[in-house]
């Protein structure tokens, strides 16, 4: 590639000899991947591909908490190539398990886009007799004995035995009050961003889509931070004879951009696709999406004090769990798993199984439903 100079290539494979960190401790994810790699593959390659899932400072997020198999690579191989290299074998093993369509896919979603999950989700929770209510806010929570107060905008709420928070970390700070570890909620930070989705006819994109879009670092001061040739990616998003397109911007230390409208939002993007992609023609649409302090930022030792969140609130407040985007993982595959650990803690809990029975249930194939 010529993102990186003979001298930046040379300093990347410095990490096939150097030694390991000598203890598991925390650091920063630049600082590790700098340490491994080199200041230039850092800057022109890691930190442009990580920017499209933290939209943060690789300097200021934890290793641990965000790639934690990286440090894992640096203690099992020593070298993080050679532990690519090995991890690459047993992922192509893994994916046989994959339906027959998404084994050569690098990308797979729902033909209707992800709300087809949460849409199916509600439909069977409905069915199982659970009451959801949307457009609900809560404004309260406090503890009454062995029990909860939940309540909600406009007088009303309910009781519980159990509570299950999934919001963002600082409204979980707001609801907790002065619990004594709220200040670890507080310390999490999120940074806004934004995306804007441009349809264009093929013929006045005249480009040729090879791949599925494109990555900028933060050095080339552009603007977006990516681009997604949505059309090539997924067929079905725009008729033929058309181009879809979806650019990014905002990421840490730069979110002003949410606060622009959207003409003017539009008008820095298109200057910079006109530039990298020579689309000049008038879009047929577009639409912009803010996304407001919606990136968690995990701070280096994180997992430290989420641990002692957690502790702290299984002593002075049992039955309430605090779970989702801000602890352990933004992936939908991460919320999802940190959802079910949560309501099988609190199953566990309600029918007083110390032992864990829910979750061993639940592998087991059993349906496990608790009420609160």
């Amino acid at each position: 590639t010529g993102l990186v100079s003979a001298k930046g290539k040379a300093r990347a494979m410095m990490d096939l000899v150097l030694p390991k960190k000598e203890d598991d401790s925390d650091e920063s994810l630049g600082h590790f991947l700098h340490r491994r790699l080199g200041k230039e593959v850092l800057d022109q390659i890691v930190e442009p591909l990580l920017a499209g899932i933290y939209a943060g400072d690789t300097y200021a997020l934890s290793l641990q908490s965000t790639f934690p198999q990286f440090g894992e690579m640096e203690q099992q191989y020593r070298s993080l190539i050679y532990g690519m290299i090995s991890n690459r074998k047993k992922s192509q093993q893994e994916a046989l398990n994959l339906p027959a369509p998404g084994r050569n896919s690098t990308f797979l979603t729902y033909k209707n886009g992800l709300q087809t999950l949460v849409e199916r989700l509600e439909e069977v929770l409905r069915e199982e007799g659970v009451t959801i209510r949307t457009g609900t806010k809560v404004t309260e929570l406090r503890k009454e004995g062995d029990r909860y107060e939940v309540g909600y905008e406009g007088g009303q709420g309910e009781t519980a035995n159990s509570v299950i928070l999934t919001l963002p970390t600082y409204h979980s700070a707001e609801l907790l009050g002065d619990h004594p570890a709220v200040d670890k909620l507080k310390a999490i930070n999120y940074v806004s961003v934004a995306n804007v989705v441009i349809a264009y006819r093929e013929e006045d994109a005249n480009v040729k889509f090879d791949g599925s879009g494109f990555l900028i670092p933060r050095s080339e001061g552009r603007s977006i931070t990516a681009c997604t040739w949505t059309s090539t990616k997924w067929l079905h998003t725009a008729p033929e004879g058309h181009v879809l397109l979806r650019c990014y911007v905002g990421r840490s230390g730069e979110e002003d951009w949410v606060h622009l409208t959207d003409e003017e939002i539009v008008a820095k993007v298109r200057k910079d696709v006109a530039e990298l992609m020579g689309i000049t023609a008038e879009p047929l649409f577009y639409e912009v999406t803010r996304l407001y302090r919606s990136m968690p930022q995990y701070p280096v030792g994180h997992l430290d004090h989420v641990r002692e969140l957690r502790s702290n609130l299984a002593e002075r407040m049992p039955g309430v769990y605090v779970t989702g985007a801000g602890f352990h993982g933004v992936g939908l595959p991460d919320c999802i798993r940190q959802g079910r650990e949560a309501a099988f803690e609190a199953a566990d809990r309600l029918t007083g199984a110390a032992d864990g029975s829910a979750a061993k249930a639940s592998a087991e194939g059993t349906k496990t439903a608790a009420k609160v």
